[in-house]
């Protein structure tokens, strides 16, 4: 049997063993250490954070040039209407009835004539004779006479205009008058020409126009169409 003393000193010695061992243990981890910190979460976010695409960018195609119209392509063409005969020639775009008539003879031939022009509402007279001596702004005159002799009994004409004019193709370049004219009923203005006259000097033969209608501009416009038609030769 152990005796008190020995059973004291037996358990002394046990918890000092106990105590060594604790202070080894813990003098074995270094107090700058720390515990490992898992990366399991951070791995996790990277791959679930994925780069947002980027659609393509279309490039731009450089504009096809247009091909312009050709001579060929835009060429349309122009009829013509033509009198020619009789001395002298008449070209007139589009659409255009003649009739010729004699003036101071039976038939119309190269010393005298009448020749009625209609395109669409516009009507003319051309009326040919001999050169006799009269001026250009004589024959002028002589035509608005004519033509105011023959107006309707309540109707009366009025002198508008008057001035120089050029007729024939530019290498003819033949050098004329005109004047201008209304129709009146009372004040109204019903009618609305134009007179213009010119001479062939290579077979000594004279010209009067008068262009009529309804529409000023329309009445200009053929009234230029019409002298710039006409030629000295057929």
């Amino acid at each position: 049997m152990f005796s008190s003393y020995g059973f004291y000193r037996m358990k002394f010695i046990g918890l000092y063993l106990l105590l060594f061992l604790f202070f080894i243990s813990c003098s074995s981890t270094p107090k700058d250490s720390l515990p490992p910190v898992s990366t399991e979460t951070t791995k996790t976010s990277q791959q679930e954070v994925k780069p947002t695409p980027v659609p393509p960018t279309a490039t731009p195609m450089p504009p096809t040039a247009t091909p312009l119209p050709t001579a060929d392509d835009t060429a349309v063409e122009v009829e013509v209407s033509s009198y020619s005969k009789n001395g002298f020639k008449l070209d007139i775009s589009g659409d255009v009835e003649f009739e010729d008539a004699g003036w101071t003879g039976s038939v119309a031939d190269t010393d005298q004539g009448f020749l009625s022009i209609l395109k669409g509402d516009i009507t003319a007279i051309l009326i040919w004779g001999p050169d006799e001596g009269l001026d250009n702004v004589s024959l002028v005159k002589n035509m608005f006479d004519l033509l105011a002799f023959n107006v309707a009994e309540n109707q009366s004409m009025e002198s508008i205009s008057e001035g120089e004019l050029n007729a024939g193709l530019t290498a003819e370049d033949i050098p004329g008058n005109f004047g201008g004219y209304k129709v009146l009923e009372g004040e109204n203005s019903v009618e609305i020409g134009l007179i213009g006259a010119w001479i062939c000097t290579q077979s000594s033969t004279t010209f009067s126009i008068s262009v009529k209608g309804k529409d000023e501009s329309l009445v200009q416009i053929r009234f230029d169409e019409f002298i710039s038609g006409f030629s000295c030769n057929n």
